[in-house]
């Protein structure tokens, strides 16, 4: 059995909760131990597992804090989970428990990396004490993990170093074949996108790669997280991403595939915002109305024309009115006909701005070319 159960002391929505595994075959302990952690101060997730195989199944799904675990267990035993817990999620904490009292299973416990030994039957002081242990190293080992992952992340997307199946599950805790790519144009609703991609359907890397937020995932997951994504989408207009997606093994490919495709996504929009411009200029037409058109907000549409482009809606503008107004002066069409039909809402305003962007007045460059 694997089972998960939520504390009901937590009320913020799993926000900044310790997920803690408890391992027993006995229902009664396992019982035992899900109420005191319960009970605890610290908002807490319980999972369960009844067994060695089925523990070892749920962590290879769910990073996991704390453990507590039962020593003597059919099948697989706690020493033999504990070693393999050890070796592959080293970041997690684990307290060995044990009806035997004898010296060489303490010991032993403890060569193999537990980080305390609780004796039944405890006493529940002595249980809270040992939590408080684990809490205590798992938040001073914790403050390293997002400087090592970073490291790593970043030394296999950028230089296609290859890592070892070990360091995957020690530092990431699974082995990606999934990397998204994600830009948020407005910076303060990126928590939003974050806290709702689920623990288990991937992790990201603590600080931007070249300028993009990623998320490493597994293809198990694709479906659910385009589905929150497109949700998202459609509950907030504001909340704009582009997310490339590549289904390889070679990590490193996959991300610069990704990149591909959000810059490819970048210049159909910046392509869509000149063809309406090119289509509306001659009306009174604002940055609002043009990111309205393709669906995206105008703080984000002026950040990416200045990205893509070097300049700004306005200037865009400008330029699209001017040169239709130089084609139809050449033609010798008059100089209030040619403002009223390129957008200026006055011939003084017309002939100040072509003469700031041409050098020339509209009369002088229309004789000079007729």
């Amino acid at each position: 059995m694997v089972g998960g159960d939520k504390s009901p002391c937590d009320d913020n929505g799993g926000e900044g909760r310790l997920k803690v595994l408890i391992v027993d075959d006995e229902p009664l302990e396992l019982l035992n131990l899900q109420t005191l952690l319960q009970k605890a101060s610290q908002p807490i997730e319980i999972l369960i597992a009844d067994n060695g195989l089925d523990a070892i199944i749920l962590l290879e799904k769910v990073p996991v804090d704390l453990v507590f675990l039962d020593i003597r267990m059919p099948g697989r035993d706690g020493l033999e989970v504990l070693e393999i817990i050890h070796h592959r999620w080293p970041t997690t904490e684990v307290a060995m428990i044990s009806a035997y009292g004898e010296f060489q299973f303490a010991k032993k416990a403890l060569d193999l990396g537990a980080s305390a030994y609780l004796l039944k039957p405890f006493r529940t002081a002595e249980f809270y004490e040992t939590l408080d242990k684990l809490i205590q190293r798992h938040t001073a080992r914790y403050a390293t993990v997002p400087i090592i992952r970073q490291s790593l992340i970043e030394k296999v997307l950028l230089s296609g170093a290859t890592l070892e199946v070990d360091l995957w599950t020690s530092h990431i805790g699974f082995i990606p074949n999934v990397v998204f790519v994600v830009e948020i144009m407005e910076n303060q609703l990126v928590h939003i996108l974050q806290s709702e991609i689920k623990t288990e359907w991937g992790i990201w890397a603590p600080e931007k790669v070249s300028n993009y937020y990623v998320l490493l995932s597994r293809e198990e997951y694709l479906e659910e997280i385009q589905h929150l994504l497109m949700g998202l989408r459609i509950q907030d207009s504001k909340l704009v991403f582009a997310i490339g997606i590549s289904r390889t093994l070679d990590l490193s490919n996959a991300f610069h595939q990704a990149l591909q495709q959000v810059r490819e996504g970048h210049h159909r929009m910046v392509d869509r915002c000149l063809a309406f411009i090119r289509e509306n200029f001659d009306k009174m037409i604002t940055l609002a109305d043009v990111a309205s058109s393709i669906h995206i907000s105008p703080s984000h549409l002026n950040r990416l024309l200045k990205k893509e482009l070097g300049t700004t809606f306005v200037e865009i503008l400008v330029t699209a009115r001017i040169e239709r107004a130089k084609e139809l002066l050449r033609k010798s069409y008059s100089i209030d006909y040619v403002a009223s039909v390129t957008g200026f809402n006055s011939t003084t305003y017309f002939t100040v701005t072509f003469k700031k962007m041409t050098g020339q007045s509209p009369s002088s460059y229309r004789r000079e070319r007729n």
